[in-house]
């Protein structure tokens, strides 16, 4: 594991001086929450590899790293964009829907969300 996490830490590197992302990098996904202590060790693989970039590390030192703890989601982004593109269906058919129309998509959306956010 500690060969993967060196290599996650590296790429997170490339990624961060590629983008710049002064605002933080947000580490996502199942690999985040299940090995949060080899991501978080301050003398661990992930960070070394991180900072690893030689004149450039200066400048990785000013991104803070955030783990986003939640594994789903992607599954969230899709549900969500999902969610719009139906609402958007709905009021495209002539600019404002009818009240029919408008309390069947609120009860379809209902009778279809699973997750509180």
């Amino acid at each position: 594991m500690e060969i993967f996490v060196t290599a996650y830490g590296s790429e997170a590197g490339v990624a961060a001086l590629k983008w710049l992302p002064f605002g933080g990098l947000y580490l996502t996904g199942g690999i985040t929450p299940k090995n949060i202590d080899l991501l978080t060790d301050k003398d661990g693989p992930f960070l070394s590899a991180f900072l690893d970039k030689g004149r450039v590390s200066g400048m990785l030192c000013s991104i803070p790293i955030y783990a986003v703890m939640t594994e789903d989601l992607g599954v969230r982004g899709a549900h969500l964009l999902a969610f719009r593109l139906l609402r958007d269906l709905y009021y495209e058919i002539d600019g404002s829907p009818s009240k029919r129309i408008d309390n069947e998509f609120k009860e379809l959306v209902k009778s279809r969300v699973k997750h509180n956010w």
